[in-house]
């Protein structure tokens, strides 16, 4: 059954998963923000209306999905005015019960993918991970994320916190070095275009047994290379102390 829904939030998750659910046939009625701008950009796009007064939040809706920053989620909710109503939230390292002094009916709708603002990511095969604090809710939801997702599973706090921070090593983590390696070509006049098939390629393989596909000096004990590599960081001594830790962690991993 097809819910109205009402999004707490209107950042870059917001603006994926709102059009995801109201294209699978729910109705997204309105669209809260402290932002006017965010707010009036994805409200126009879902042709709902929006507000940035928590007292003006529509109170008619089946369900509150909550797309905020994890600290929002220690005041906000209680400053709603949404005692007894369905409220979910979307993050990966806030407990299921943030809701609990509130309403009996609360759970969790948990994307695990990264968002950025104008980039259509498609829900049909992402893993979409699900709580809810009674089996009517959990049902609820289930069937909500089977509509954008084939991928819906029920997991508990302690698993998604887990899966976050595991995600924060794959994404986050991997993703600062990209960064790192843009600043180190960029400095000498090179194209950080240069690396987009070996990153590709490492991607491709590490989505199944990262730790056998594996490679470089770290893993075949170059030490000539990596004392060479270290040398060439000299006037770069965070990315030293990185590039250490990091061979080191890679040895000690791999060890048989």
């Amino acid at each position: 059954m097809n819910k109205r829904i009402v999004f707490i939030g209107a950042g870059r998750l917001a603006s994926s998963l709102a059009p995801a659910l109201k294209e699978s046939g729910n109705d997204i009625i309105q669209v809260f923000s402290r932002s006017q701008e965010s707010a009036s950009i994805l409200a126009a796009r879902l042709n709902c209306s929006f507000t940035c007064s928590l007292t003006s939040i529509d109170p008619a809706a089946d369900l509150y999905i909550f797309t905020v920053p994890d600290h929002a989620l220690d005041t906000l909710p209680e400053n709603c005015g949404l005692s007894g109503k369905c409220l979910v939230h979307t993050s990966g390292s806030r407990t299921s019960s943030v809701f609990s002094g509130i309403t009996e009916d609360y759970g969790v709708f948990y994307p695990l993918q990264t968002f950025t603002y104008g980039r259509n990511i498609s829900f049909a095969n992402l893993p979409v991970f699900i709580q809810g604090s009674n089996p009517s809710i959990q049902k609820m939801l289930s069937d909500l994320a089977g509509q954008i997702s084939s991928k819906v599973q029920v997991i508990t706090d302690e698993q998604r916190m887990l899966l976050h921070l595991a995600a924060v090593f794959a994404n986050n983590f991997s993703n600062h070095m990209y960064a790192i390696a843009m600043d180190l070509l960029s400095s000498s006049g090179l194209d950080f275009e240069n690396l987009r098939p070996l990153i590709l390629e490492t991607a491709g393989k590490a989505g199944y047994f990262p730790a056998q596909m594996q490679t470089g000096p770290a893993i075949r004990n170059e030490t000539g290379i990596i004392q060479k590599h270290i040398e060439m960081l000299n006037d770069k001594p965070e990315y030293q102390k990185i590039y250490r830790f990091v061979t080191d962690s890679i040895r000690k991993l791999n060890v048989k």
